[in-house]
């Protein structure tokens, strides 16, 4: 049976951090949650929020600041990748968006992307999301990089190039918990 899911963002609640995003990786449950402060009908900054809620590992942003450019509108969505990695101890993430120029009237929702990154675990760690392991070789095999995992920021920016063929007809959360689409709300 199908359902239909979504989720809400108010832009104009300054004072709490909202959920837009689950999801699992390296066995461990997390969500990421969003502040936006906003000038006028201009959206001047995103702050995200990571929680990791269970699981052996913490997960956090690969970045205090991320970029502005990543972020753009694709027809009636605002798109926001979530750049993150088990070795990183960001767990806030600023967009200053003050010279971007986006307008809150320009878009209807939200279209959040999880960029999972390799974890730099200098064979302490098995890394179970980007390797496998052959029973006949001591060196780990690289997986083929599905959906929502990047290899570094040059593989970042490619896909983030490609991204407009994703985001069309997307409903909440999809792609396995990769993306997530939030409907952005006024009052």
């Amino acid at each position: 049976m199908s359902k239909e899911l979504t989720g809400y963002v108010k832009i104009k609640e300054k004072e709490k951090y909202q959920f837009i995003y689950a999801s699992k990786c390296y066995d461990t449950f997390f969500s990421v949650y969003a502040k936006f402060t906003e000038e006028g009908e201009k959206i001047k900054e995103i702050e995200l929020f990571i929680v990791n809620y269970d699981g052996n590992l913490n997960l956090g942003f690969i970045t205090n600041n991320l970029n502005p450019k990543y972020v753009f509108t694709i027809e009636t969505s605002l798109f926001v990748p979530i750049p993150i990695s088990a070795d990183n101890k960001y767990d806030i993430m600023k967009i200053d968006l003050s010279n971007s120029n986006i307008s809150t009237t320009n878009f209807s929702n939200f279209f959040f992307l999880r960029f999972l990154f390799p974890s730099l675990f200098n064979n302490t760690l098995f890394d179970s999301e980007f390797y496998t392991r052959q029973r006949d070789s001591r060196e780990p095999q690289r997986n083929n990089l599905e959906f929502g995992k990047v290899a570094d920021m040059v593989d970042f920016d490619a896909r983030i190039n490609e991204i407009e063929s994703h985001v069309i007809n997307h409903k909440a959360i999809g792609y396995n918990c990769v993306t997530s689409l939030i409907e952005k709300i006024d009052n």
